[in-house]
C-alpha cells in the first residue's frame, strides 16, 4: 500500500473511532441519571477489560504484565480514571458538546506540561496554540455568566487525561496494545470499586446490564481504531481530526437527547480545536517551513523600516 492509500486509511479509521467515542458517553450519561459516576466508570472500564481478555483468549494471545514500572502504571491508570469519572459527572450534569468542548482543552495541558516538566520547545506554534485552547475553554465555561459546575468538572478532567498524556509520553515502554488495554482497564476497575461499592451493590436490571456490556465493547473497539489508525498513518497527519469528536458529540447530544449547543459553545469549541490543530501541526515540515517563511518575511521588514529611519 502506498503512502498516500496508507495516510487515508488512518484518517478514516480514526474519523470512525471518533464517530464512536460519542456513543460511549452517550450511554455513560444515560446510566448516571440512575447510578453514581463511579460505578459508571467502574463499569465501562471492567467491561471494557473483559472485552480485551475475551479476544486474547480467542486470538491466543498471553496478557504480558509487566515486570516492573508499576508505579508509573498505577499513576498513570489513576490519572485516566479520575479523568474519565470527573467526564462523567460532567456528562450527567452538562450537555455533551458542552462537556466534550471543556475536556478537549487536555491537548494544550499536556503540551504546556511538556514543555515545563518534559523541558520541550516552546515554539510559538505552541504557545499560540496553547493561549487559544485556554481561551477557547473560557467561552465554554463562561465564568462571567452562570458557570455551570458540570463544565468545571469538565475542563477537570480535561486538566487530568492531560496529565496522563505527558506521563504515557514520558513512560519508555507501556507493554504491547492488548495486554495494556486489559491491564489498564481491569487495574483501573480495581480503583474505582471500592467508591463505586461504597453504598453497597447498586440495583442493576438486565438493560442496565445491555448498556454496560455496550459501553464496554465500544470503548474497546474505540481503542483498537485508534491504534491502527496511528498504525497508518502519522501524529501530525491524524492529530487534527481527533477533534471531529466534538462535533460528533454535538450532534449525538440533538438526536439523542434534545441538547442544543449555545453559541459560545460551539465558538470555544472552534478556538480549541483551532488552537490544538496549531500544536499538532507545528512538528510538520510544511508548516515549519511557513513559520519560517512570515519570520524571515517580519525580519525583513523590521529591517528594511531600520533601514529607512
Amino acid at each position: 500500500m502506498n503512502r498516500g492509500r496508507a495516510q487515508g486509511l488512518g484518517v478514516a479509521l480514526l474519523l470512525a473511532a471518533m464517530t464512536v467515542v460519542p456513543f460511549v458517553d452517550a450511554v455513560a450519561k444515560h446510566l448516571s441519571d440512575g447510578q453514581s459516576p463511579f460505578f459508571v466508570s467502574f463499569s465501562r472500564y471492567f467491561a471494557a477489560g473483559c472485552v480485551a481478555l475475551a479476544i486474547a483468549a480467542f486470538l491466543r494471545r498471553p496478557i504480558a504484565v509487566p515486570k516492573g514500572g508499576w508505579r508509573g502504571q498505577i499513576g498513570r491508570t489513576a490519572l485516566l480514571m479520575g479523568a474519565m469519572t470527573l467526564l462523567i459527572t460532567a456528562l450527567s450534569q452538562v450537555p455533551m458538546a458542552d462537556a466534550l468542548g471543556a475536556f478537549f482543552i487536555s491537548p494544550v495541558v499536556s503540551t504546556v506540561l511538556a514543555i515545563v516538566v518534559l523541558k520541550e520547545e516552546a515554539s510559538i506554534p505552541r504557545v499560540a496554540g496553547a493561549a487559544l485552547g485556554f481561551g477557547g475553554a473560557i467561552l465554554i465555561v463562561r465564568p462571567e455568566g452562570s458557570m455551570e459546575t458540570g463544565a468545571l468538572m469538565a475542563l477537570g478532567a480535561g486538566f487530568l487525561f492531560g496529565c496522563y498524556l505527558t506521563a504515557t509520553r514520558r513512560a519508555a515502554d507501556t507493554g504491547d496494545d492488548l495486554s495494556t488495554l486489559a491491564i489498564q482497564c481491569l487495574l483501573g476497575s480495581a480503583m474505582l470499586a471500592p467508591f463505586a461499592f461504597w453504598g453497597g451493590a447498586p440495583l442493576i436490571d438486565w438493560s442496565s446490564l445491555l448498556q454496560i456490556a455496550a459501553m464496554g465493547a465500544l470503548s474497546a473497539t474505540c481503542h483498537f481504531l485508534t491504534i491502527f489508525a496511528f498504525r497508518f498513518a502519522d501524529a501530525t497527519t491524524l492529530s487534527p481530526f481527533m477533534y471531529f469528536n466534538m462535533l460528533t458529540a454535538g450532534v449525538v447530544g440533538y438526536f439523542l437527547f434534545g441538547e442544543t449547543p449555545t453559541s459560545e459553545t460551539l465558538t470555544g469549541m472552534a478556538v480549541i480545536a483551532a488552537g490544538g490543530m496549531m500544536i499538532a501541526l507545528q512538528g510538520s515540515a510544511r508548516f515549519n517551513r511557513s513559520a519560517d517563511a512570515v519570520a524571515r518575511f517580519v525580519d525583513a521588514r523590521r529591517k528594511a523600516a531600520g533601514s529607512v529611519a
